[in-house]
């Protein structure tokens, strides 16, 4: 009788992760980096532990992640794509000294118009402005973490100046000329 031996070498699998789900706006790029094992390949073609992506839609990407062994493991990571709004502060507007307007804002879920002592809400898309002299605002339009900015101007035009002429006493059937002047048309 002959004894016979064989040595079995075991490998352990690779432990595959694409990482954390992540959310980004349109238009923007996020970098996926895979960790876990020798060899890299993902599902949109790329052989790197990491790569830049910037999907228009939602998009789960796969990668498998082999050993120098040659044994593998896969892991899936979705990369959310949110709409970035966008911002629209309203149209310019012009108004008398002494008086309000109410702006306009549109295109997003939240508001924020920066801070301004004018403005009778920071906090909202449709704020009364009381400016004094003619004011830029600026208004930037959130959908979740995605956002856009823009602007309105109130222009501020000067209350006319008039002068009726000085007090003058005439008698009864007399006529007077009367000439008012001042900035007006």
């Amino acid at each position: 009788s002959s004894d016979l031996s064989v040595t079995v070498s075991v490998h352990f699998l690779p432990s595959a992760f694409a990482g954390s789900d992540t959310t980004i706006c349109s238009g923007a790029s996020v970098t996926l980096a895979a960790t876990g094992g020798d060899y890299y390949s993902w599902s949109n073609g790329s052989n790197n532990a990491s790569q830049q992506v910037s999907p228009a839609t939602t998009t789960t990407y796969t990668v498998t992640v082999t050993n120098s062994f040659g044994c593998f493991d896969s892991d899936t990571i979705t990369v959310t794509v949110n709409p970035t709004p966008v911002a629209n502060a309203g149209g310019d507007q012009t108004i008398c000294y002494g008086e309000t307007v109410q702006l306009s804002a549109s295109g997003g879920s939240t508001y924020q118009w920066a801070a301004d002592a004018t403005l009778s809400n920071v906090n909202v898309a449709n704020p009364v402005a009381s400016p004094v002299v003619t004011t830029t605002y600026f208004v930037t339009v959130s959908n979740g973490n995605c956002f856009d900015t823009d602007s309105t101007t109130v222009t501020v035009q000067p209350l006319p100046q008039i002068n009726a002429g000085q007090d003058t006493t005439i008698y009864q059937g007399e006529a007077i000329q009367l000439s008012a002047t001042g900035n007006v048309t």
